[in-house]
C-alpha cells in the first residue's frame, strides 16, 4: 500500500478544513463546534513526513542504541499507517 505523496496543505473551506497534495483531495475534516478542526487538519497533513520521521528513527537510530521499546511503537505505527 502506498499513500499520496506529500507535502500536504490545509485551507479552510467554509465548512471546515481541506488537506490536499499536488495532485490529489487527501481529506475533508469538518467543524466540530470546537477548536480542535484545524489542528486535526494539520496533523492529517503532517502525516508523510511523520511516517517518513519514523521510518529514518527506525533505521538510524533504535536498533543501535538500545531503545527496543521506542523501536517496537515505531514499527507499530508504521504498520498502521501503512496497512501492513
Amino acid at each position: 500500500m502506498s499513500h499520496t505523496p506529500g507535502p500536504w496543505t490545509v485551507y479552510p473551506d467554509g465548512l471546515g478544513f481541506i488537506v490536499n497534495s499536488e495532485m490529489v483531495h487527501v481529506a475533508k475534516v469538518f467543524e466540530d463546534g470546537g477548536d480542535s478542526t484545524e489542528s486535526n487538519a494539520q496533523l492529517i497533513s503532517a502525516a508523510p513526513e511523520l511516517l517518513e520521521a519514523l521510518q529514518e528513527y527506525l533505521t538510524d537510530t533504535c536498533m543501535y542504541s538500545g531503545h527496543f521499546d521506542s523501536a517496537e511503537k515505531a514499527r507499530q505505527a508504521i504498520a498502521k499507517a501503512t496497512g501492513g
